[in-house]
């Protein structure tokens, strides 16, 4: 004899899934906020974000695109990921199929940040201790809030 299953789940079980469930809807909230279009909100960097970005964390700034980061190695990563700036540190992911590359950068290894505008696409140049990355965007409201928050953070006002 089986035991039969009344589909219901245990409260602490409900009360970890709705929070998991709030805690997606307000990552996915913030990046919209910042300038993620639907296209964005689809990539499979996104989907992974609540799991990458911790809870007492907030996004302040993100980046989609082409990037390459130049560390001095003769190849260089590359791909497509995001660029994410959170109050605490900047993560670079990239998800395939079958892995994600998540670096950790913190805010005392960046060094400063470089922007420019061509006819449709947007270049970010973020410089750390450990190389530049380039990234190239077509999304330039994200790229104006991600530059402006790393601005703020990095660049200290001379007293």
């Amino acid at each position: 004899m089986g035991l039969a299953s009344t589909g219901t789940s245990l409260p602490s079980e409900d009360r970890g899934n709705d929070a998991e469930a709030a805690r997606a809807a307000r990552i996915r909230q913030d990046i919209t906020r910042l300038g993620a279009n639907l296209y964005d909100l689809l990539l499979p960097e996104t989907r992974i974000l609540p799991s990458l970005v911790h809870a007492d964390e907030e996004i302040c700034g993100l980046l989609y695109g082409q990037y390459v980061w130049s560390n001095g190695s003769p190849a260089p990563p590359s791909g497509r990921g995001v660029l994410v700036a959170t109050d605490k540190r900047v993560l670079l992911i990239d998800k395939k199929p079958l892995f994600v590359r998540c670096d950790e950068i913190s805010y005392g290894s960046v060094s400063g940040v470089s922007y420019s505008r061509t006819w449709m696409a947007e270049t970010v140049l973020l410089h750390t201790r450990m190389g530049d990355i380039r990234m190239q965007s077509y999304n330039g409201t994200c790229a104006n809030n991600f530059v402006a928050y790393i601005e703020d953070k990095v660049v200290v006002a001379p007293a």
